[in-house]
């Protein structure tokens, strides 16, 4: 915990040092400003849960909630507070767009489309987007390494739109709602999904107070860092003016206050000469046991890897062992996760007309099923329907065939997929329609026993059981017509 702790203080470093400092509390304001404050405007204030920056569960709070406070105080503005219940982050934009319900936003990024409708502040905060993952995961070292895995993300965050139209080979998981960031590392940590992108600061803070211990920062993110400003409502730039130039007065040590008052960080200035020698055998000791843990983290480490290695190479056979009995399998086998191809087997290739089974990986199953058949698909597979069923497949060449699929629930490499079996009946089908049977009833004259068939004409027996089905005949005579048509062949 006490990494963690020194971790967030060192982060709190980095997004405060590009706040111009000025040692004069003095705030020279603009005439339009002085007039804006003349009004006694109540400003409505959005705080949402995004720990250690906002705080709403239990009162309002946090880092930006105390700058805010410290602001309009030294200028008496009159301000109230809104939580994210009464402001959902999917309709905040749009409140403060028309000026309802809230009129400033704590901490918001800035984008083009944003501007149009709020005047930002400078940028207060800066950190960092990364990647968490679980401390059990398969290794995750960058953006590419998401494709095909779910990553959650807060429903209208710039990061979802980011991801959406950036990484599209990326299966979203988009989670709405009250505290967002604590809902999407709650189910990472639970294993619903494989991936969160998001702030290192709030996540690392979630982490540290929930006790997330299976969860990791895995990677930095292709998107560099999360600046925040201050979001106000597009009528009041007075307002966003006199919050940067209060920003811009507030001391070295007013901004630490308000830090660590957050982030559990002290830092002392200055050491008496007396105290040198006894900081001197203090370090020393406190070196030597660094270096013993050192040796004995090394050692640790180095069997984790071997152990890692061994295991990976476990898998690494475990998986040439599941593709050989899969290549070698006749029926078409392909593995859905949420409908999406993972991967399939030589045979599913072939049935459908592919030369490379890389070409159906991150299709949906559904290309490969007759349009006529899709939403019945798409169906069975949100019921995790088990039974076999009969449909029509469309081949790259766009030739439309009769198959069979069989899909069952699986485990695979941690995740739940659905394996499916595929068989062509395109055989079988054909050999059904030369198959013909007489059924029904059949005109048979009481006499000759002659047969009426559909065109009205008589026809001797054998004749129509000859033309209505496989049948061939080979004539003899019994015992009874011997006796009575050739009498003389009985002496």
């Amino acid at each position: 915990m006490h990494k963690v702790i020194i971790f967030l203080g060192s982060l709190c470093t980095l997004f405060f040092q590009h706040v111009v400092l000025a040692q004069d509390i003095t705030i020279p304001l603009t005439q339009a400003e002085q007039n804006w404050l003349s009004l006694k405007h109540t400003v409505r204030v959005r705080v949402g849960d995004w720990p250690p920056f906002m705080f709403c569960k239990e009162g309002f709070d946090g880092i930006a909630v105390d700058y805010i406070k410290e602001i309009f105080t030294l200028h008496n503005i009159r301000y109230e507070f809104v939580s994210e219940k009464e402001a959902p982050w999917n309709k905040a934009l749009e409140n403060i767009k028309e000026h309802r319900v809230i009129d400033l936003i704590l901490t918001a990024k800035v984008t083009e489309d944003r501007k149009a409708f709020m005047v930002f502040t400078d940028e207060y905060l800066l950190l960092p987007w990364v990647i968490f993952s679980r401390t059990d995961s398969d290794f995750i070292g960058g953006m590419h390494d998401l494709a095909g895995k779910t990553v959650c993300v807060p429903e209208g965050y710039v990061m979802h739109d980011l991801l959406k139209n950036t990484y599209p080979e990326i299966n979203l998981s988009v989670i709405s709602g009250d505290s967002l960031v604590p809902q999407c590392l709650q189910t990472l940590a639970d294993g619903t999904v494989d991936a969160y992108v998001g702030n290192l600061a709030v996540g690392s803070f979630v982490i540290q107070t929930r006790g997330y211990a299976n969860v990791k920062v895995a990677a930095p993110t292709s998107f560099g860092d999360h600046n925040q400003a201050m979001a106000v409502r597009g009528d009041w730039p007075e307002l966003a003016g006199i919050i940067n130039k209060t920003l811009q007065s507030f001391t070295p040590q007013e901004h630490s206050d308000i830090r660590n008052k957050w982030l559990s960080v002290r830092y002392e200035h200055g050491i008496r000469p007396k105290e040198v020698i006894q900081w001197g055998v203090g370090i020393t000791s406190v070196l030597g046991c660094i270096l013993l843990f050192i040796l004995f983290w090394n050692r640790r480490l180095q069997q984790e890897i071997s152990a890692r290695q061994q295991s990976e190479q476990n898998l690494r056979e475990s998986k040439n062992a599941y593709q050989c009995l899969s290549d070698a399998a006749f029926e078409g086998i392909v593995l859905l996760k949420e409908g999406i191809i993972v991967d399939v087997n030589q045979a599913m290739t072939r049935i459908f007309g592919y030369t490379s089974s890389d070409v159906l990986k991150r299709k949906h199953i559904t290309a490969l099923i007759a349009s006529e058949h899709r939403e019945e698909v798409r169906d069975k597979i949100a019921k995790q329907y088990e039974e076999p069923y009969e449909i029509n497949g469309l081949k790259k060449d766009g030739t439309i065939f009769p198959i069979e699929a069989h899909g069952k629930m699986s485990s695979f490499e941690g995740r739940r997929i659905r394996v499916t079996a595929i068989r062509d009946l395109t055989e079988k089908k054909k050999a059904e329609n030369e198959i013909r049977i007489l059924q029904g009833i059949i005109p048979i004259c009481m006499h000759c026993k002659g047969i009426r068939d559909d065109q009205g004409y008589w026809n001797q027996l054998e004749q129509y059981i000859a033309d209505h089905s496989d049948v061939q005949f080979s004539h003899g005579i019994c015992e009874t017509c011997l006796e009575k048509y050739y009498p003389e062949l009985q002496k």
